[in-house]
C-alpha cells in the first residue's frame, strides 16, 4: 500500500457522502462504499479502523460531507474518476500533503466502462474512495483496488493490502 501524507480529519467512522450523479451510477456508488463499509467495519463500534460511511441528501450537502460524489461529462478529458481533497476550502488538486475535511469525486459520464459496467464502476468509485480517506496509488500491485489503471486492476473491492493500509493511517 502507499499512503498521503494527509488523511481525512476526525477520521473514518461516522462520516457521511452525498451523490449527485446519474441514476445508472448510483447503484455503483452506493456498492462501493458498502465494500468499504464491510471490509473494514468488523464491530461497528467506532473502535480502531472501523469505517462507515452514510449518505446524506438535502441543501448545502458539499459543505456538510466529507465525500461528495458528482457525475459530469467531460468528452475531452481522458479521466475516468478523479478526486479532489479540500482542507478549509483549498483544493489538493495533487496529492494531499496535510489532513484534509473533505474530497470530491467526479466521474467523467464520456468515459465509463462500455463492459461489465456494474463491476467496472464499482471498481473506479472504490479507488476513487480510497483517495478519499488517505490512500494513493499503489504502482507495484494490480491486484489491488489503488492500482492507478482500473483497465488492468483485478480488484473489485478493497483487499488486504488496501484494508492494511487504512490501518496504517488511523490506528
Amino acid at each position: 500500500y502507499a499512503i498521503f501524507p494527509g488523511k481525512l480529519e476526525g477520521g473514518i467512522y461516522n462520516r457521511t457522502y452525498a451523490i449527485e450523479a446519474g441514476v445508472s451510477f448510483i447503484d455503483c456508488i452506493t456498492q462501493a462504499i458498502d465494500d468499504w463499509n464491510w471490509v473494514l467495519n468488523a464491530n461497528n463500534d467506532g473502535q480502531g479502523v472501523d469505517f462507515y460511511f452514510h449518505r446524506i441528501s438535502g441543501e448545502n450537502i458539499i459543505q456538510r460531507t466529507q465525500i461528495y460524489i458528482c457525475s459530469k461529462n467531460y468528452p475531452l478529458q481522458t479521466f475516468t474518476g478523479l478526486t479532489v481533497s479540500y482542507k478549509d476550502d483549498s483544493p489538493f488538486l495533487d496529492i494531499p500533503y496535510e489532513d484534509f475535511d473533505r474530497s470530491t469525486i467526479t466521474i467523467n459520464e464520456a468515459q465509463e466502462p462500455t463492459y461489465n459496467y456494474f463491476q467496472e464502476m464499482r471498481k473506479i468509485i472504490g479507488h476513487e474512495i480510497g483517495h478519499c480517506i488517505g490512500l494513493a496509488h499503489n504502482e507495484n500491485d494490480n491486484g489491488t483496488l489503488m492500482y492507478p489503471k482500473w483497465e488492468v486492476s483485478t480488484a473489485y473491492c478493497p483487499t488486504l493490502d488496501d484494508i492494511t493500509g487504512v490501518r496504517a493511517i488511523y490506528q
